[in-house]
């Protein structure tokens, strides 16, 4: 299974995901090396089962299936201070500074969201649809979001599938609902699927290559 996905320039979890029962080559053997070379994946890493990438944690189960974490990442991911007679006034507008804090947050949740915990991802698009009217109840509901997202990690992960490419196929899946946002604006959710041709009959197992929800 090859899977590469991800965009401006970083290399993206699916992109260390690069071998699992295929055939040995001389070609392939060259393709492999090329790719530890570009990505910086050390040498005694090459053949581990269990490795860290960039803030991901990677391990290959025994069926070649691959799982991806980010538990020792979010576990670095810090909670915004608010002071208790802040917490007070939700609904007043935040400072410069707070402003700031928020979007950092938010972008650390957005990476962790996009990479192995899509289940925060409305929460995360809805941070960011604040941030020109934030108020002190937008830091709350950010810690708030911090805080789920540090319940759920422990038994979190993304699984990567061996999937037969003579039959592969793409399967896209979307909903919305409708004018539920600030100044009355919808919400779509989408996920682009990585399967086989077995799922026009029946079922199949799919990797989740592409998700997101957004305005």
């Amino acid at each position: 299974l090859l899977a590469v996905g991800g965009g401006g320039g970083e290399p993206s979890a699916q992109a260390a995901l690069l071998h699992a029962k295929l055939p040995p080559a001389a070609e392939y053997e060259r393709a492999i090396e090329g790719l530890h070379s570009e990505f910086g994946i050390a040498a005694e890493k090459c053949h581990a089962t269990s490795f860290d990438f960039l803030g991901r944690t990677l391990e290959q189960q025994p069926d070649h299936s691959i799982r991806v974490s980010q538990r020792s990442y979010l576990d670095e991911v810090k909670s915004l201070y608010i002071p208790k007679p802040r917490r007070a006034n939700g609904d007043a507008k935040v400072t410069p500074e707070e402003k700031t804090d928020l979007m950092s947050l938010t972008g650390q949740l957005a990476w962790i969201a996009r990479e192995s915990m899509p289940q925060i991802s409305y929460e995360i698009s809805n941070l960011q649809q604040k941030f020109n009217d934030a108020t002190v109840g937008d830091l709350v509901n950010a810690n708030f979001v911090l805080r789920k997202a540090k319940s759920l990690i422990k038994g979190n992960f993304v699984t990567f599938l061996a999937i037969d490419f003579k039959k592969v196929a793409f399967v896209s899946v979307c909903d919305a609902s409708f004018a539920g946002q600030p100044r009355s604006g919808s919400q779509q959710g989408w996920a682009i699927l990585l399967t086989t041709t077995d799922n026009l009959d029946g079922a199949a197992k799919a990797n989740m290559e592409e998700r997101g929800s957004r305005k």
